[in-house]
């Protein structure tokens, strides 16, 4: 289980609001582990996620993050790690999540929705 971070500064709620409107939940803690997809990543999909037959996604890679804050926002999931970096993902039926997407800011992912 990995603990995070649930509260917001007001500017933070603010900013979230004004993207993702009141439709968002900020998780306190989560279970499984977080993946992004990375070309140099150490890791290649079915290490992370319920093993798949289709080689294109067999071959892709990726790398461990350790998110400070997480989002749900419908079916997807909005993690900030440590340096700032913000990502969008999906959890896995295993359990794990594995994030595609990654921005300096948040409006950047927010308008990837």
């Amino acid at each position: 289980m990995i603990k995070l971070r649930h509260t917001l500064a007001r500017e933070e709620r603010e900013l979230f609001i004004q993207y993702l409107g009141e439709t968002f939940e900020v998780l306190s803690e989560i279970e499984g582990e977080c993946y992004v997809l990375n070309v140099f990543g150490e890791l290649h999909y079915n290490d992370c996620f319920a093993p798949t037959d289709y080689e294109r996604f067999q071959k892709q890679r990726y790398r461990r993050i350790n998110p400070d804050l997480v989002m749900r926002y419908y079916s997807f999931y909005l993690a900030k790690d440590d340096m700032g970096i913000w990502y969008r993902g999906r959890k896995d039926v295993s359990g794990n999540f594995e994030f595609d997407s990654s921005a300096d800011k948040f409006e950047e992912i927010a308008v990837s929705l």
